[in-house]
């Protein structure tokens, strides 16, 4: 019997939390999404804000910072664990529970964020419908996924659409992502009935700016797909 993807990704990220915190951290490229993020979302104050796939909790900090209720939720205890430890002292509530099937009543949040964790799911249209549910009226969901033109180069021998189930291994941490088009991404948010308010592909901030892969300087495409959607009502 397959293990779901819950169940899958709780295995994968409790036996690797302490080395995917410390990599997360340090990595530059994610420290300016999260940053990206907020500003989209800003002003935050009062509002109430939840992070699917949350982590060791720091890309909740800059919420609950300037005055946002935050919830940080995540499939792997040890990570919650870890955000609790560190972030709790700031307000935030870190739960472990599946995005996909939430605990949340109708309409609980004002904006809900999702940096690379979404592409954990293989029903992705369920968890669209999920997050809208408990999303509130006029509010805005920000979903970061690795671009798939990076996937195509790094991982995927240069054929961009070789969408499905791929594993890979970043910074010493073996993980799977469902990989999907640019195409597949928007049929699956207009199918959910989310307003699609924005797309960015954000020029990479690295580590190494001449970083090369397969021969391609990772300067030179996107690393980073963010869809900004909103729950709107007629």
């Amino acid at each position: 019997m397959l293990m779901d993807d819950f169940k899958h990704a709780q295995k994968t990220y409790n036996q690797q939390a302490l080395c995917y915190a410390e990599q997360a951290n340090a990595n530059k490229a994610l420290r300016h999404i999260r940053q990206l993020v907020y500003r989209l979302l800003t002003p935050v104050t009062n509002k109430k804000i939840l992070s699917i796939g949350c982590g060791e909790g720091s890309e909740c900090v800059l919420f609950a910072e300037n005055g946002a209720k935050v919830v940080g939720i995540d499939s792997s205890s040890e990570l919650i664990t870890l955000a609790t430890n560190k972030y709790s002292e700031l307000g935030i509530d870190f739960l472990v529970m599946d995005y996909e099937e939430t605990a949340f009543e109708e309409a609980t949040f004002d904006g809900i964020i999702s940096i690379m964790s979404i592409m954990y799911k293989a029903d992705l249209r369920k968890v669209l419908l999920e997050l809208k549910r408990i999303l509130k009226p006029h509010g805005t969901l920000v979903i970061v996924v690795p671009h798939p033109v990076r996937k195509m180069i790094k991982y995927a021998h240069f054929d961009y659409f070789a969408s499905g189930l791929h594993e890979e291994t970043w910074e010493n941490v073996t993980r799977y992502n469902y990989y999907r088009t640019i195409e597949e991404y928007y049929q699956l948010i207009k199918e959910s009935g989310l307003s699609i308010e924005s797309l960015l592909e954000p020029k990479p901030e690295l580590d190494q700016p001449y970083q090369v892969i397969n021969n391609i300087s990772e300067q030179l495409y996107p690393h980073a797909l963010i869809f900004v959607l909103q729950k709107v009502e007629y």
